[in-house]
């Protein structure tokens, strides 16, 4: 792993784990991998077409932790499971919007990033071999756990 694909990584853990305990008093913890259990949240951004660097990041939580989130963002009045998507998918754009503008902070240059798509369904991580690096963070919390996986490339801005 070279020293970018660690800032990158540790760039977007910190920001998941600064904007769960500031949206829902939340403390993650970085733990072992370990792999997801059913009943799962599955979402996805990446950066729109054109940006300076190319990134996707999947994110998946348990669905206890993700309506844990909801509960507290929401002051308890979220119930429908098509409140928590929409609730879940702003979560992820804030806590990755906060990541995207720090490089693009260091970078010089602004990368934009598309809706965040957040379902029920295991979303499929599609082709990683095209970014020039990738990294992973496994997270717990006294309700469950999450999963960051992010890849990227970025020209070499970084350098």
């Amino acid at each position: 792993m070279n020293q970018t694909t660690w800032d990158i990584g540790k760039l977007f853990t910190d920001k998941y784990k600064e904007v769960t305990a500031r949206l829902s008093c939340i403390d993650l913890e970085e733990v072992s991998p370990f792999e997801m259990k059913e009943d799962c949240i599955f979402g996805k951004v990446e950066t729109k077409p054109n940006a300076p660097y190319n990134l996707v990041l999947f994110c998946d939580m348990s669905g206890e932790l993700a309506k844990q989130i909801v509960s507290r963002m929401s002051n308890g009045t979220v119930n429908s499971p098509e409140d928590v998507i929409i609730y879940i998918r702003e979560y992820i754009n804030i806590a990755s919007g906060r990541a995207v503008s720090t490089i693009n902070n260091y970078v010089g240059k602004s990368a934009r990033f598309n809706v965040p798509e957040v379902q029920e369904e295991k979303l499929l991580v599609e082709d990683v071999e095209g970014y020039e690096s990738y990294a992973s963070a496994f997270l717990k919390s006294e309700y469950g756990e999450m999963i960051l996986k992010v890849a990227y490339t970025i020209d070499g801005s970084l350098n």
